[in-house]
Order: structure tokens, then sequence, then C-alpha cells
């Protein structure tokens, strides 16, 4: 479960406020067709009072360097809970038909560091990414923990209250993955929902 706090947990179920997810395809809701965890996380809303306004900022493909290009649009929105999940795309694989996409990990360690600390929000939550079939996307699983470990560790040093998808996956059942390997299938997408809101209850 994240670490929040009791304080803003309760403001966020007392009265109406602004939810932002914040990343790339599996924050927006890739390999779910009910339009992914966030978009669930929104249906089955249970806390107090006016129900929030969700904003869905992921978008397919981006690397932490897009993300910091359109950080300025997002610190706009002035959300009071914002919901960050990145996804892979910073990593190098093999064979890569975008090397020049990938970032090397003291970059991603740059780009979370400016990330984290320049997202707006009053609570705030990182979820680790989920890991995916590693093997079939090219993936070194050393690399992919290297990067899982740099995220939570530059998250916690800015404050953030963490919800580890990564540790979680390693035992997921295979009915929780997209036909892809890369993505959460519906129930993978439900799952992550409903850890969500365990954590803010």
């Amino acid at each position: 479960m994240p670490r929040m706090h009791r304080r803003a947990a309760n403001e966020v179920s007392d009265q109406p406020k602004i939810i932002l997810g914040f990343g790339a395809s599996s924050m927006q809701g890739v390999g779910d067709p009910e339009g992914g965890f966030f978009k669930r996380l929104e249906k089955n809303w249970r806390g107090r009072g006016a129900k929030p306004r969700f904003i869905n900022q992921g978008i397919g493909g981006d690397t932490t360097r897009d993300m910091l290009a359109r950080l300025p649009q997002t610190v706009a929105l002035s959300p009071d809970l914002t919901i960050v999940l990145l996804g892979c795309n910073d990593l190098s694989r093999s064979p890569d038909g975008s090397p020049d996409r990938r970032t090397a990990l003291a970059e991603y360690q740059t780009n979370l560091e400016k990330l984290f600390s320049g997202l707006p929000g009053d609570q705030k939550l990182f979820c680790t990414s989920f890991r995916p079939d590693l093997e079939r996307h090219g993936i070194s699983a050393e690399n992919f923990s290297f990067y899982m470990n740099a995220a939570r560790s530059q998250a916690e040093e800015a404050g953030w209250d963490l919800l580890d998808f990564y540790q979680l996956s390693l035992t997921w059942p295979a009915d929780f993955y997209a036909e892809d390997g890369m993505h959460a299938s519906a129930k993978g997408h439900a799952w992550m929902a409903e850890q969500i809101i365990k954590g803010l209850e």
C-alpha cells in the first residue's frame, strides 16, 4: 500500500478536487478496452463528497524527455492529487527500432528529479512500472531493475508516496498482461485501480 498522508487523504475524499494522471501508454489506458486503470479509478471512486475531476495526461510512447517538455501545461492544471506511472519507453532494447528515443540511466535520473520536483499536487503518488515480458521485447531484466530502483529512489527523495507495481507484478498471473506482453490487460488495469483506491482510503 502507498504511504498516504492522513490529512491529505481526508481532503481528497471530503471536497471536490482535481486528480491528474501523468505518464505514457499504461497511464493512457492501452491494453484495456474500458480505458485503463485511471479511467477505472474514476468510475469506481469511493470517496466522500463531490466526485473529483479526473484529467488523464498519459501519452503513449512518451519518454521522460517528452514528459519534461509538457511539464509547463501540467503545472497550469493545479491538481490536488497527481498519480504518475511512467512506462518503459526510456529503456534500451535489442533489437531497437528507435535507439535515439532512449535515455541513459544518468539522464533518466536527472529527468525524474526535475519531474518529481516540478509536477504539481498537494498529494503525489508514484507507481513504479509493472514488469512486462522483458525477453519478448529485448529488455534486460537487470537494466529494468536499475531503472525501476532509480525511479523509486528519486520519488522517495522528492517526498512522493509510493506504490510499487514493479515488485507486486513479479507474481502477476498471465492474464494480467495484454497480448503484446508490454501492457496490462483489462484484469491487470482493474487490479492496479483497486490498489490505488485501497491506498487512498
